[in-house]
């Protein structure tokens, strides 16, 4: 070895040093975080071991295979599907021998429900679907479902443990704006009764529950952020971007989408599982935006009309909750714009076994009355519990 390339080499290990340093430290946050190599450990937690434990992973989207896995695992008779405005539904409605999950989070467009109900087994299909519908699967200029956007719901490949390390910048970003503390994710946590696990669930108390369902964190991180959400959707309607994207005016319903529909239904109906719909409620200040400038939202205001027919054809019901007075919620009870809390979603949930007698069977609508009544808490009802 001659000498320059002996003077080199010790040159370009001292330069890269930092980097091992910062890639190894960042993997060993992670991993004890729980943020990587964890969901097989979640589920057998969570499902298992039956353990209160809140899995709130940053830095990755939760996988399809999380919540598919779960399904598969609980096997559970009343299933929950729809978009993050599902998250608010708790094995709590429910009778405690009535195995129950919401897989909401999941999905962005209507033929993803149908691919994730027939990636299942055909014996651990639900008895029961209740299916919050979002107005924009429907809008003529947000999205194309006839796009082929398969999920792999079966599998988790090993290489998607390190797919959050890709956001390493971020975490140390976050990290400097004094968002995440290191003491906290290397430190044991205070025996509360509840375990979090993944950087969002130590930081914030936020992430998913054993039946499915989403913490966001403490009254005081929800109401923090609560004008600011609301604010952006506002801006967003005007820019008629994002899930506020304004409809052709020509043509409002995307008819492919409703064609999807049909089909996710008809799938329902040959396997005999009955299916109650709903639209989740928006605040009040986003319909008011909205209906300054309502021909670009005519999926949202005349959804229903196109809708109801199509569950009819199928002996199904659906129920347009959009305005959250129309079943005794509050504005001041929702998470942001689109979102409603646990006790909006229990609230909604009183008002579906009024209207639709066959979801009684699976719960007993006096006590959850009583039990809302009694309780003071603006968002949760029953907690992390």
């Amino acid at each position: 070895m001659n000498r320059d390339l002996k003077k080199f080499i010790p040159r370009v290990i001292k330069f890269l040093l930092p980097y091992f340093f910062v890639a190894g430290f960042t993997v060993i946050a992670f991993y004890e975080s729980g943020e990587i190599f964890s969901i097989e450990k979640i589920l057998n937690s969570q499902i298992a071991e039956r353990k209160n434990l809140i899995y709130g992973p940053s830095y990755s989207n939760i996988p399809h295979y999380y919540k598919y896995a779960a399904v598969e695992k609980i096997n559970p008779s009343v299933l929950i599907l729809g978009s993050s405005r599902v998250l608010q539904f708790r094995t709590h409605f429910f009778y405690d021998s009535i195995p129950f999950y919401t897989a909401g989070g999941v999905f962005r467009r209507i033929n993803q429900l149908r691919a994730f109900l027939e990636s299942l087994p055909e014996n651990k299909l639900p008895h029961t679907i209740i299916i919050g519908i979002d107005p924009w699967w429907f809008c003529s200029n947000y999205d194309n479902p006839r796009i082929k956007m398969d999920m792999d719901y079966k599998n988790f490949f090993f290489t998607q443990n390190f797919e959050p390390l890709n956001q390493w910048h971020q975490f140390y970003s976050d990290w400097w704006k004094g968002k995440i503390s290191f003491s906290k994710i290397f430190s044991s946590q205070p025996d509360t009764g509840t375990q979090f696990t993944g950087i969002s669930g130590i930081m914030k108390q936020q992430g998913f529950r054993k039946d499915g369902s989403r913490s966001y964190g403490t009254d005081k991180e929800i109401k923090k952020q609560f004008t600011y959400k609301i604010n952006g959707a506002i801006d967003s309607i005007r820019a008629g971007n994002g899930i506020m994207a304004w409809s052709n005016s020509t043509i409002a319903i995307n008819n492919d989408a409703v064609k999807e529909l049909r089909i996710l239904l008809r799938f329902c109906r040959k396997h005999k599982i009955t299916v109650t719909g709903f639209i989740p409620p928006i605040h009040s200040s986003l319909q008011s935006a909205m209906r300054a400038d309502e021909r670009h939202y005519q999926h949202f205001f005349n959804l229903i009309n196109v809708l109801y027919p199509v569950f009819r054809d199928y002996s199904f019901h659906i129920y347009d909750f959009t305005s959250v007075s129309s079943f005794g919620g509050k504005d001041a009870e929702m998470i942001d714009g689109v979102h409603g809390s646990e006790k909006t979603s229990l609230k909604l949930y009183l008002q579906l076994l009024r209207k639709d007698i066959y979801l009684n069977q699976y719960s007993d609508s006096t006590i959850l009355k009583e039990i809302l009544v009694k309780d003071k808490n603006s968002y949760s009802v029953f907690g992390n519990n």
